[in-house]
């Protein structure tokens, strides 16, 4: 969703509301830096506390975000648009961080690198790469500006539920795992 999110708040920032792009690009790096930052922490964390936690308060951060983070940067004020890009940035990096190593814990070694890199890209091209276009459609067919947030929401909920069914890993050893010292 933050894929999504990112992607398509770019269009909607210039198109829809009318913001300058260099506007709406100074914004978005800012975001960008602050979400990279973040994962590494939050991917120190995930280590400690496990994966899931994080996940699961990442979907529900999201989901409560979606509507407000709209509502921000559909006034067109760059402190608005920065503030709301800083927070869903920091709450999306929270799972990002997590499932890099959830993701990889789900497969065995010998198959790992092309069952991550499948499940991985054709979830981000088939979920990500519509996601915009879903989106923009959404407020050409309702005339609603703020239609993507349904959209938003639907995602964010069946993420939930995918979180809730993932089997923690944090402190499994796999295969190939237990001649690494530590």
């Amino acid at each position: 969703m933050t894929y999504a999110t990112s992607v398509f708040a770019s269009s909607y920032l210039e198109d829809v509301i009318g913001v300058p792009a260099r506007v709406v690009s100074l914004a978005l790096t800012i975001g960008y830096i602050v979400e990279a930052i973040s994962i590494l922490l939050f991917a120190m964390l995930a280590d400690k506390v496990g994966r899931k936690p994080l996940m699961v308060a990442t979907a529900v951060g999201l989901l409560v975000l979606v509507y407000p983070y709209f509502l921000l940067i559909s006034t067109g004020q760059f402190s608005l648009i920065l503030l709301a890009q800083i927070i869903y940035s920091v709450v999306g990096s929270m799972s990002t961080g997590a499932y890099a190593a959830a993701l990889t814990e789900l497969f065995p070694t010998k198959v790992r690198y092309t069952a991550l890199s499948f499940d991985y890209h054709v979830g981000v091209a088939v979920f990500g790469g519509t996601t915009p276009f879903i989106a923009s459609y959404l407020i050409y067919a309702t005339g609603y500006k703020l239609a993507p947030v349904y959209w938003g929401i639907a995602g964010m909920i069946a993420t939930l539920i995918a979180y809730l069914l993932y089997k923690e890993t944090k402190g499994t050893v796999f295969e190939g795992q237990e001649t690494i010292k530590r």
